[in-house]
């Protein structure tokens, strides 16, 4: 993936989990990995240079887990 400014290249600045259909016993729960993706560009003004708390996030990637 690549920054829509610059075209360089996207990093992972943060990650967590999320869950679905863990309300009931009746449906099945579903993970999914999520990953912020921000700009690795310093000159770019899309970077972020605090990665712990991004303020520009240029795509967010949703990946299920098996």
């Amino acid at each position: 993936m690549q920054c829509s400014k610059c075209n360089c290249s996207l990093s992972i600045s943060k990650a967590h989990m999320e869950f679905e259909g863990d309300n009931t016993e009746l449906t099945p729960t579903k993970a999914f990995n999520v990953l912020d993706m921000v700009c690795t560009n310093p000159k770019c003004d899309n970077y972020t240079k605090d990665l712990s708390n991004p303020k520009i996030i240029l795509e967010t990637l949703r990946q299920p887990m098996n």
